[in-house]
Formats: C-alpha cells, sequence, structure tokens
C-alpha cells in the first residue's frame, strides 16, 4: 500500500505495534528524500517506481538502478549511509527480486533511524569544536605560547592563540580521519552519554564528518565572546579554517574519489593487473601516513602520488611496482626511490631498443623524484645518461684509451694496476665518460655517484674476460640488461600498435631491472645466505 505523503502535513502510520511519528522540523526533507526513493507519491511523479524495483546492481546497459537511486537520494539530502545501511537497501532489493513482499513500513522505520544519526553526527561536531573554542577562550596568548612550545609548534606573529586554534582543529581531524580513513581503521564512534550511538565508516562516513565540523565552524562568530579579542579570535578562526584545513580536506576526499575511479577504470580496461581492493588498500596506507604525526607526509605528497598513479604517458608496469610495494609496513613515502636502481647498463645490438630503454627509464625515475622531493624545494637530479659508442668500445679494446694512475701509488704498484686496467677496459672506458659527464655538470664524483648513472652502451655482448672484471671490477653495482633483438618493435613509429608494442618492451625492460639485482647486491644476500646457514647448523 502506497502511503501518500502531502509536504507540511505530519503522517502516521503502524509499524511494529507502535506509531511512527515524522518529526514536523525534517518533514519536508524526509518527504523528498522518501520521493527520491521513489516510496511515496508526487504531484508530478504519479506513478513512482520504488528503488527495490529496479535491481540493486546495475544490469546491462541500465540508466537506472536501485544501489544508484539510495546512493544519489542520500547524498542529495546529505545524510551519511553506513555500509550496514546500504546492506539493508540490498536486501529488499533482493527479497522483491524473489517475489516476496517488501513491506515499505520497515524500509521507513529505518530511513527515519538514518536521518536521526544525522543530528547525532552533528550534535558531536558541535561538542568537539566547542571543546576547543571554549578552551582557547579561556586562555591568554602567553599561554597559548606556551601549549604551542610544548607541541613543538613555532609561532612568530605574535597571534597564539590563533595559531593554537588553527593547529588544535587541525589535529582534531587527523585524529578523527585516522579512526575513519586510515589502514586497519575502526571507525569513528559517536556517543552520547557516553554510550556509542552508531560508528563513521568510509569516505561517505569522512565526508559528513568534515560537513558538519563545517557548518559548527560557520556558527563561531554567533558564540558569546566576552572581548573584542575574544569576537576578533572567532570570526579569524571561521575564515581561515573554513578556507584552510576544511576546504583541505574537502579537496583531498574529491581527489581521493577521483584517484580510486581513473584506477578502477584502468583495472577494468586490463591496463594494469591489480585488483581493486589493493588501491583502496593503498589509499588507506597512505591517510595513515598523511593522518600520523611524526610521518612526513602531507595531503599535498599524497596529491603528487595520486597523480603520477594516474597518469597517462606512464609505463603500466611502472605504476604495479609502486602499487604491490607499498604495505602497512613499508618504510615511508620517500623510500619508493630504492625500488629502483640508480645504476644500470643498457646494452645490445639494436641501438633503438637501447636508446628508448634507457631514455624512458630515466624519464620515469625523474617523475617519482619529483613527485617524492616537490615539497622539499631542491633541484631535481636524475641519474645522468652515459653514450658509450661502438668506436669508444673498439678504442678501450685495442687499449687506445688513457690509463689513469694514482698520484700516491709506487712504481711497482702502477704496474700492476696498469696489466689489470689494460685487461679491465670496459671500466676504463665507463670511467672515461663519466669525468666528461662531471665537466659538462659540474658537479663533484660524490655528488654524481650518489645521484647514479644510465649507460646506454653500444656493445653486442661482453667478452668472458670483459663479464669477469665488471663482476669484481668498481663497477659491479650496475645492473645489466641487454637489449638484443626486439627487431618486430617499430621504435620510431608513433602509430597505436606501435606505441604498444614499445610499452610491452618497456614493461618487460622494467621486470628485468627490477627483479634482477646487481652482482654486488647477490653477492651480499649470498654472503649473508651463507652466514646464516652456519649459524643454523651451530644451534
Amino acid at each position: 500500500m502506497w502511503l501518500v505523503i502531502i509536504a507540511g502535513i505530519i503522517c502516521l502510520f503502524v509499524a511494529g505495534g507502535g506509531v511512527f511519528l515524522f518529526s514536523g522540523k525534517s518533514l519536508h526533507q524526509q518527504n523528498q528524500l522518501l520521493e527520491d526513493l521513489g516510496l511515496s507519491r508526487s504531484r508530478t511523479k504519479s506513478n513512482a517506481t520504488p528503488y527495490y524495483k529496479w535491481g540493486w546492481r546495475k544490469a546491462f546497459d541500465e540508466r537506472v538502478w536501485g544501489e544508484r537511486i539510495v546512493r544519489l537520494a542520500f547524498e542529495k539530502a546529505k545524510i551519511w549511509l553506513s555500509p550496514d545501511d546500504l546492506l539493508f537497501f540490498k536486501n529488499t532489493c533482493d527479497l522483491y527480486a524473489t517475489g516476496k513482499p517488501v513491506k515499505d513500513e520497515e524500509i521507513l522505520a529505518h530511513i527515519d533511524k538514518i536521518v536521526t544519526r544525522k543530528g547525532n553526527l552533528s550534535n558531536c561536531a558541535t561538542k568537539q569544536v566547542k571543546s576547543i573554542i571554549t578552551g582557547l577562550l579561556a586562555i591568554s596568548d602567553k599561554d597559548a605560547m606556551q601549549i604551542l612550545k610544548g607541541l613543538g609548534v613555532r609561532n612568530s606573529d605574535g597571534n597564539a592563540r590563533r595559531k593554537l586554534g588553527m593547529v588544535q582543529f587541525r589535529r582534531m581531524l587527523n585524529t578523527v580521519g585516522s579512526q575513519i580513513l586510515a589502514h586497519n581503521a575502526k571507525g569513528y564512534e559517536i556517543k552520547e552519554n557516553e554510550e556509542t550511538l552508531f560508528t563513521l565508516q568510509g569516505f561517505d562516513g569522512w565526508k559528513h564528518w568534515v560537513a558538519a565540523c563545517k557548518e559548527e565552524v560557520k556558527k563561531l562568530p554567533l558564540l558569546h565572546a566576552k572581548s573584542t579579542d575574544d569576537k576578533t579570535l572567532l570570526l579569524f578562526l571561521q575564515k581561515n579554517i573554513t578556507s584552510g584545513v576544511i576546504k583541505e580536506m574537502e579537496d583531498d576526499l574529491r581527489q581521493s574519489q577521483q584517484f580510486l575511479s581513473l584506477l578502477e577504470e584502468e583495472i577494468y580496461r586490463k591496463e594494469i593487473r591489480i585488483p581493486f581492493p589493493k588501491i583502496e588498500r593503498l589509499e588507506s596506507i597512505f591517510y595513515y601516513w598523511q593522518f600520523t604525526n611524526g610521518i612526513p607526509f602531507h595531503y599535498l605528497d599524497h596529491g603528487r602520488i595520486r597523480e603520477l598513479l594516474t597518469l597517462k604517458n606512464i609505463s603500466s608496469r611502472f605504476k604495479e611496482i609502486i602499487i604491490n610495494a607499498i604495505n602497512p609496513n613499508y618504510p615511508s613515502f620517500t623510500a619508493l626511490t630504492k625500488l629502483f636502481p640508480d645504476r644500470v647498463i643498457f646494452y645490445g645490438d639494436n641501438a633503438y631498443a637501447r636508446a628508448y630503454a634507457s631514455q624512458q627509464y630515466i624519464a620515469h625515475y625523474e617523475l617519482l623524484l619529483q613527485t617524492l622531493n616537490a615539497s622539499k624545494k631542491k633541484m631535481i637530479r636524475p641519474p645522468a645518461l652515459l653514450l658509450i659508442t661502438a668506436s669508444d668500445i673498439e678504442r678501450a679494446r685495442t687499449g687506445k684509451i688513457e690509463i689513469e694512475k694514482p698520484d700516491d701509488s709506487s712504481e711497482e704498484e702502477n704496474e700492476g694496476e696498469n696489466q689489470i686496467a689494460e685487461k679491465d677496459c670496459i671500466s676504463q672506458i665507463i670511467n672515461e665518460q663519466k669525468k666528461i659527464s662531471l665537466l659538462e655538470r659540474n658537479i663533484d664524483g660524490n655528488t654524481a655517484e650518489t645521484i647514479g648513472w644510465i649507460i646506454d652502451m653500444a656493445i653486442a655482448d661482453f667478452t668472458v674476460q670483459e663479464y669477469a672484471y665488471l663482476d669484481s671490477g668498481p663497477n659491479r653495482s650496475f645492473i645489466r640488461i641487454p637489449c638484443s633483438g626486439y627487431r618486430d618493435v617499430d621504435f620510431q613509429s608513433f602509430s597505436e600498435h606501435a606505441k604498444k608494442q614499445k610499452w610491452d618492451f618497456f614493461n618487460f625492460i622494467l621486470d628485468s631491472i627490477v627483479t634482477v639485482p646487481a652482482l654486488g647486491v647477490l653477492l651480499h644476500e649470498s654472503v649473508k645466505t651463507d652466514s646464516t646457514s652456519d649459524e643454523n647448523g651451530m644451534k
């Protein structure tokens, strides 16, 4: 039986043996909500279809479905839906789909419970905001200065209460945000008289909490102020919190939803091979970093890593490597550079393959550095590219390269080192090109070694002796990636087919770089493993 609801009239109906009453204050909002859900007849929609008759999930090519109707209706009413609420509405759709009767009065009773929660949420936000403001109004600037000092916050403008108010409000939002969004968060409990009424969870819960706090901040000038200074303080906080941390949180939420949506589309198109729950988990880890004091990860950093992972013209494997590496125990945001070695030699008989691999690798590495260091205002320096030509290799192999002699070594030592250097011609040509690069970039050797080197070496393959010297010499920290073959890849074409070929090639190269460590690393791990085995054998 359809319930006819007319604006301005309080409607009654029997539910579970009692009388259910819509409160007059929220009557218009509830009427509109019920109309949007298709649960009441309106003058414009005489044959409204209840949401549950559409089916919960989107059918093929459908523009209307139950979940969409429910979410949009409550979003329009600015009312939070918990996961349990969504499950309730889903169950009514499933019930109708089986041919069983759906009781409108049960749905309306649940809706009233949801609407009541909105008032509880507002009351909780009021208490949090007023607690901060009451404390501020009760202290002097001198007291506020001491509190800021204890928090390790600098204040140079002399308006300590203003600064403290901003700091406390941000900390309150960070604390609540970490309980709602961070990894393994259990939700934020909304309480009344120490009794937990419900728990805010997920992005929708956080969105409504921020909105409730914003409404309370707008009311600050209406609070009773004992002095002109207090009134000025309240006006300042209203303006700067609304346009500052609140706007920051609102922008962050929009970015987060866009980030998840874009990556979900890439997963759907099979551009990246990662399950969507892992993307959601990644966001929760980023929020843990963002909301935790002591972790140098600002909301702007969060925005930059989202932007990096949703760029179109970068390798899908590059994104996957970053996403798969990050877990709750991952050291920090800045440790991401350690995923990609900064010493790589690309060699082989395909000059186009070597050039594409080396240039793309440096470009991706530089993008990552820019993302990680944008807030530090320091010069971004990706690993330098060294081009070693076939003539350079020939010159080194025929002994026509100048060998550097240490100034403080004896004649016998020099003679021995010269013999080794003559044989280790590859290291000699690398060192020669490094010196040229140092002069061109005007930096010292230590700085250059810290930054790293990417080498495009025009050599089809190394001799057995060259391999031996590379594996034991000063350049053993380099990862060597062969770029021979790949004749079917048109590196010079810009067609869609060629672009896909080139990305597939580079994805393979990235896999090789990340999964095959340098010989120096392998030797270190081998020694460590052998040592562990010996210790285990002694126990």
